[in-house]
């Protein structure tokens, strides 16, 4: 991860980890910590605590590399999440797994005002392969109600 990390920011990638930007003044982009990072005994912030002291009125987008605790981008006023990590399986039968694992494991799904999209990206995990995914980039024109 350092070394993607170097790499990104010295190509002026800038990377939000726990982290919120409003790129121009009307609206905010959060990125959260990856929750695999507990792994390496990195703990990632409550989003309420990355999100305080931004003002709310603005439309928020998330971006959660896994689409877990959907609730907390509901009840944290979030109008839209992006997430990947599922890759919609990738290979039967882990399309089921994932399935049950994930409360939204591909796809457009809204709770209350909140939008979440799960995409399955580019890459894959473990064998170079998909039999239930397709790779894909995900293109959004964003509106916001004024």
């Amino acid at each position: 991860w350092e070394g993607v990390r170097k790499y990104l920011e010295s190509a002026g990638v800038k990377i939000l980890y726990d982290q919120v930007a409003s790129p121009d003044g009307s609206f905010l982009l959060a990125g959260r910590a990856d929750a695999v990072n507990s792994r390496y005994n990195v703990k990632r912030k409550e989003l309420e605590e990355i999100l305080s002291g931004y003002d709310r009125a603005l439309p928020t987008i998330l971006m959660d590399h896994q689409p877990i605790a959907l609730e907390k981008a509901q009840e944290q006023g979030v109008d839209l999440q992006l997430s990947g990590h599922t890759h919609n399986g990738q290979i039967f039968p882990l399309n089921f797994v994932v399935k049950a694992l994930f409360e939204k494991a591909y796809g457009f799904y809204r709770r209350g005002e909140t939008q979440y999209i799960v995409t399955c990206g580019t890459g894959y995990w473990g064998p170079p392969v998909r039999t239930t995914s397709r790779p894909e980039i995900l293109l959004l024109h964003v509106r916001f109600k004024k």
